[in-house]
């Protein structure tokens, strides 16, 4: 019985991890840090910004190669940037959207299955102006939410053959043409910022193409799988 238990507990611990959280206070410019993990521990550092800013982050380390992902707010594990894939840097980046963005330090391989040892220095860079919402009183908002229109979008998912429509909401921002587009189909989202009327930046960490047809801006990422949103002006410029 012992032996049992002794095995469970063993087993129980090469799957355990913690977490650290650290909250960043950066309304702008560059904040560097020290810290460690070791296996599948990974430590989070969430630096609050606004749509319309642009962030940078570099990693360096010694030990254990770490890599980092940027998680976008609302994020269920989806990366704008994934270390893993694109480097230790994240060149300065425009954010689509408002809120919380969490960058992740974590180990993968080797490193993380034999328990080794990581220290790292992440150095953040957040620059640029937000650019502030349109108050109710300038743009009605619809009740309960920070939306000022929502309505359904043309969708072209290509894992999702028979899904044709998904939906947009639209967050009009300070100036002519500038807003955050939440695109909605199924359980994927993609948040998209507009400035004068064209995209600019978006939370996927996939290439943003795009084109117009007609009185429609037309916005893909990917290309195998591919996703396509067609958004109307109207969405954007309001009428």
């Amino acid at each position: 019985m012992r032996t049992v238990l002794a095995i469970l507990v063993l087993s129980l611990a090469a799957f355990s991890f913690s977490q650290r959280e650290v909250r960043v206070e950066l309304k702008s410019g560059t904040k560097s840090f020290e810290g460690s993990i070791k296996g599948r521990d990974y430590a989070d550092y969430v630096v609050k910004a606004g749509a319309g800013q642009s962030l940078a982050v570099s990693l360096s380390a010694q030990g254990a190669r770490p890599f980092f992902n940027v998680l976008p707010p609302g994020s269920q594990g989806e990366a704008m940037h994934n270390g893993s894939e694109f480097g230790s840097k994240m060149p300065a980046r425009r954010l689509p959207s408002d809120g919380e963005y969490r960058v992740r330090v974590y180990l993968l391989g080797a490193a993380q299955s034999e328990g080794k040892t990581s220290r790292f220095r992440l150095t953040l860079t957040l620059s640029g102006k937000a650019l502030p919402a349109r108050t109710g009183a300038s743009d009605k908002k619809i009740p309960g939410t920070p939306y000022h229109a929502q309505g359904p979008v043309p969708v072209r998912i290509e894992l999702e053959p028979d899904r044709k429509s998904g939906e947009g909401a639209v967050i009009r921002r300070v100036g002519n043409g500038n807003a955050t587009v939440d695109l909605r189909s199924g359980r994927l989202v993609r948040r998209v910022l507009f400035v004068g009327g064209k995209p600019v930046a978006s939370d996927s960490r996939e290439v943003m193409k795009v084109s117009r047809k007609g009185d429609v801006t037309v916005i893909r990422f990917g290309d195998r799988p591919s996703e396509e949103y067609s958004v109307p002006d109207a969405m954007i410029f309001g009428g």
